[in-house]
């Protein structure tokens, strides 16, 4: 039971980095369409 719950983790984390990335490019593209000038 343990393997496969370590097996999940270990899958989970490329998900996990993946989705950091994605999270990081939508975050970068939200920045550069709002004006230079925050209120």
């Amino acid at each position: 039971m343990a393997a496969v719950v370590i097996e999940a983790i270990d899958s989970f984390d490329v998900v996990w980095m993946i989705a950091d990335i994605l999270n990081g490019l939508m975050a970068i593209s939200t920045l550069r369409s709002l004006p230079l000038c925050p209120q």
